[in-house]
């Protein structure tokens, strides 16, 4: 009876034992790296302890992985031999709602606001990177960005974020997605800062007009959108050996000759819009991708004619620039007389499908 109750004893001492044991496992596999918990405590310091960023506590008990904290996100598979697992995706994020919201009562709510710290360099596993309708999230772009070697998402969109769009970019090797749309960033554009070779998705788009842009229907291999901003200077040679699909860079101030860098019978571009720039070059000395449907060149300073492959495109603006000559056979929509009068500074723009 006596050894009975010993072996009952051991066996209920034993499973409690490993019941500690488990729990201890699932509590250490839930914690996060201290490296991280550092940075991002530092990045909120920085803006200045912001309500939105409340659930941030320091506290020992407190885990930036454990899904108290918000707007964090970690990943199993870069846990630590010691079970700590590391941050992957930052996400702060206000919902249109609550935008629209801030704007009618002229408060940010407690939103982050500054400039982005250099302790963001402290997440060295960070994967995705989305700061977005934080209004007064300002200052450039910091260059310890480029040491998120691992980031394969960054959006910083409708922002205060200002100056040049910075080269360090193309040093995130693992990006596939950029977005800085609706900025205020400007100047010309670094021919380094395109990251190689991954990158799929580039939207730069109206960094100074607050109008909403219908989305394209497309889906492309990059698509570049550089489109209302304050860019100047040529657009890079190196360009050339990049397979853009969707090229918009309407509405800013870019000169030279982009000819070389985006158009050529084997490129795979489908969609150009280059319209409302400095642009100069011969239309006649060029030969349109196979694939283009959509092309305007309007408002710029282009010289020579139409050439006869343009009557393949679906839509073609060639007004407001230095075109001689007749539009070629086959574009049956687009008379003479209307041909002739985009040579003309004063002409109407050539806004409908050329078939």
């Amino acid at each position: 009876m006596m050894r009975s109750m010993m072996l009952l004893l051991c066996l209920f001492v034993a499973v409690i034992a490993a019941s500690t044991s488990s729990s201890s496992s699932s509590s250490s596999s839930s914690s996060c790296h201290p490296d991280d918990k550092a940075a991002l405590l530092a990045m909120k310091a920085a803006w200045g302890d912001p309500k939105q960023l409340a659930s941030w506590t320091p506290d020992s008990s407190s885990c930036c992985c454990d899904g108290d904290w918000h707007h964090v996100e970690c990943d199993d598979s870069t846990s630590t031999t010691t079970g700590q697992r590391r941050v992957t995706s930052l996400s702060i994020v206000v919902s249109q709602q609550q935008d629209d919201a801030d704007d009618d009562s002229g408060s940010s709510g407690g939103l982050v606001a500054g400039a982005i710290p250099d302790a963001i360099a402290g997440l060295t596993h960070l994967e995705n990177l989305d700061l977005r309708r934080l209004p007064g999230l300002s200052g450039p772009i910091p260059p310890a960005i480029a040491k998120l070697s691992k980031l394969a998402f960054l959006s910083i969109s409708r922002t205060g974020i200002s100056g040049p769009v910075p080269s360090f970019l193309g040093d995130l090797t693992s990006l596939t997605e950029l977005d800085l749309s609706y900025n205020s960033l400007s100047g010309s554009i670094p021919p380094s800062s395109l990251p190689c070779c991954n990158l799929w998705s580039i939207d730069l788009r109206h960094n100074h007009d607050d109008d909403e842009e219908e989305e394209d229907e497309y889906n492309y291999l990059i698509d570049l959108r550089l489109s209302h901003n304050r860019l100047s200077g040529p657009i890079p040679a190196e360009w050339s050996t990049v397979s853009f699909g969707t090229v918009s860079l309407s509405r800013n101030a870019l000169t030279g000759d982009p000819s070389a860098a985006l158009l050529g019978r084997d490129r795979p571009l489908q969609m150009l819009d280059i319209s409302r720039n400095a642009f100069s070059f011969n239309l006649s000395a060029v030969e349109l991708p196979e694939d283009l449907g959509f092309m305007d060149l309007s408002h710029n300073a282009v010289y020579g004619a139409v050439p006869a492959q343009a009557a393949n495109l679906q839509y073609l603006n060639v007004s407001y620039n230095r075109l001689c000559g007749e539009l070629p056979a086959g574009m049956e929509t687009c008379s003479t007389q209307t041909a002739s009068r985009t040579t003309h500074a004063s002409a109407a723009p050539l806004s409908t499908p050329v078939k």
